[in-house]
């Protein structure tokens, strides 16, 4: 009886020992598996970020693009004031140089 007993209960040592086994591979699945998600997870919000930022971006450069159009057209229109005003005083310095030579 003695013998049966200890064989019973080295039995279920083997048994507790195989439940034990697999719920450490069973655990040890889990934790690659929330790795994994977190990985994902990780890697969706990186790309959505990515996204928005370029956005960003791409709306930034539209607007400096449109802000030196802006620019361009001012200063080229002020060149072209600079421009008539100096040669309106260029034709009124050469009859003034005309006038004085006569």
């Amino acid at each position: 009886m003695i013998k049966e007993t200890v064989d019973a209960v080295r039995i279920a040592e083997m048994e507790a020992e195989k439940q034990i086994a697999t719920a450490k591979e069973n655990a040890a699945g889990e934790k690659a598996g929330i790795k994994k998600k977190e990985a994902d997870y990780r890697a969706e919000q990186i790309q959505a970020a990515q996204t928005r930022a370029d956005k960003a971006m791409s709306e930034v450069v539209e607007e400096c693009k449109k802000y030196d159009l802006e620019m361009e057209k001012q200063m080229n229109e002020k060149v072209a004031e600079l421009k008539a005003s100096s040669e309106e005083k260029m034709e009124a310095a050469v009859e003034a140089v005309i006038d004085a030579l006569i």
